[in-house]
């Protein structure tokens, strides 16, 4: 019977999913993942993992998320797990992405655990389980699309294999290798393409040869990468390419987990039922891949990645894929990825300038002077940025942005130029307008100034006047009494 299982913080997302070679993508579900406020301007660790059906990928996912909430907070539990052993008690079962044992495939498509792990204040990271490679349900084209797919959006793989790695599985890689190539010889940034890669052996036999764990793995990986005379060129180059593409390639070796694991369908995950080794060498590989200090954030062509920037980037991809039933060309997803980026540097360059522009203008000189330090400002934010592509690529969208940038300042230039005649004009004619009233108003005070002076004139005429005619009175009176006497 399946055991379905749903962790009291979380539950496994179907975000991407395939049908008939047709590739199904749930972007709102995305975006609330890699565009949550405490997620879109983090930078992003994805730990996933792929392989063959019904091998216990996700059995072992869900043990990977016992350990990240006994040693992470998370959006949704801002407390570690309180038990005395990230993995928990011996009869506990287990819980998050959906498994059963059986032979029927229990996970479809690209599984994202809903809850996002946090560390510090710079990274968050998502944990990814996929559908089984290799089933009587899944085509050879949708086989290689989720594996390529995996590998392009993880930042630490891990490819779960049975007994062996063989030949075919390698050749499945051949794909993301191609594009990593092309990355790399296209990268002035000088960093390998992909981060970490873990090839997980589950039942291993051959323990005279090479031991249980990291460590015989280590050994088993570097033969079987080793180029041998007898080898093809495709055989050598994907090898080459492999160990050109990753910083980091891991291998472990896992022993039998133990007859109840492996074949009891009632099987709840409960740690009691493995075999002692297993148990041991489970517990080890989780530690040592999920150290804090072992996670890695993602980059892609160099540049690591914020949430927000990796779901125009995943977007990209999944549009990409959706329009053939074969994998699209290297070159082609190679191009529209460093578009897509190169596309979202110039528009967040130019939105600088814009910024940079705001203010009242005065004069022409200041319109000179903020223009230059806008522009500055927007071509430091592009140079100053890790960017993918070649010089090319870097000169041809630097460019692209200058072009924006005059086309903006010409048009930004005309309005204030003209505002600023306009004022100079209104401050012109409001000066002469001022200079006519003030000559009206002194006109005018001249005006009343004669006018008083003619007043006064005119009265001191008439105070002169009547003194003379006082004086002639007295005259004539003196005249007149002179007469009589």
């Amino acid at each position: 019977m399946p055991v379905i299982n749903r962790h009291s913080h979380g539950e496994a997302l179907n975000i991407i999913t395939f049908n008939d070679n047709q590739i199904n993508f749930n972007e709102e579900k995305l975006s609330q993942l890699l565009l949550h406020p405490q997620v879109k301007d983090r930078e992003i660790a994805i730990v996933s993992i792929v392989g063959a059906y019904r091998k216990g990928k996700s059995f072992f996912m869900d043990y990977c998320l016992r350990f990240m909430y006994a040693n992470f907070k998370s959006l949704n539990n801002s407390n570690l797990s309180s038990t005395s052993s990230w993995i928990g008690d011996k009869d506990e079962a287990l819980t998050g992405f959906s498994w059963r044992s059986g032979s029927i495939r229990d996970t479809t498509g690209l599984s994202f655990w809903s809850d996002i792990f946090l560390h510090d204040e710079n990274l968050a990271i998502l944990l990814v389980d996929t559908q089984g490679l290799f089933d009587p349900e899944t085509s050879t084209e949708e086989n290689a699309k989720i594996l390529t797919l995996s590998t392009l959006l993880s930042s630490s793989l891990i490819l779960n294999l049975n007994n062996v790695i063989q030949e075919d599985q390698l050749q499945y890689l051949q794909y993301a290798t191609e594009f990593a190539s092309l990355a790399s010889s296209n990268n002035h940034n000088n960093s390998k393409p992909f981060q970490r890669f873990l090839f997980l052996i589950r039942d291993w036999q051959n323990v005279d040869d090479f031991e249980f764990g990291m460590n015989g793995g280590a050994a088993y990986l570097d033969q079987i990468l080793k180029s041998k005379p007898d080898q093809s060129e495709e055989l050598k180059s994907v090898r080459e390419h492999i160990r050109e593409s990753f910083d980091e390639l891991l291998c472990c070796l896992m022993p039998y987990p133990g007859k109840k694991v492996a074949t009891s369908s009632d099987y709840d995950g409960r740690w009691s039922a493995m075999d002692e080794d297993f148990f041991n060498e489970l517990r080890l590989l989780i530690e040592n891949f999920l150290a804090v200090d072992k996670i890695v954030s993602k980059r892609v062509n160099g540049v690591q990645v914020t949430g927000s920037s990796f779901f125009e980037i995943i977007k990209n991809y999944i549009m990409t894929f959706s329009t053939s039933r074969l994998i699209p060309k290297a070159q082609t997803l190679y191009e529209l990825t460093v578009n897509k980026f190169m596309t979202k540097l110039v528009e967040k360059s130019y939105e600088i300038y814009e910024k940079n522009l705001e203010g009242i203008q005065e004069t022409n000189e200041q319109v000179d002077g903020t223009h230059l330090k806008a522009f500055e400002a927007a071509m430091a934010a592009f140079d100053g940025t890790k960017k993918m592509g070649n010089e090319q690529d870097e000169e041809k969208f630097k460019n692209q942005l200058k072009q924006k940038i005059n086309i903006k300042e010409t048009e930004w230039k005309s309005i204030w130029l003209k505002q600023i005649k306009e004022i100079k004009e209104e401050k012109e004619r409001k000066r002469k307008a001022e200079e006519e009233a003030e000559r009206l108003r002194q006109m005018e005070i001249e005006r009343k100034r004669k006018e008083e002076e003619i007043q006064r004139q005119i009265e001191q005429r008439e105070r002169e006047i009547e003194i003379e005619n006082r004086q002639q009175e007295r005259f004539e009176d003196r005249k007149e009494k002179t007469k009589r006497i």
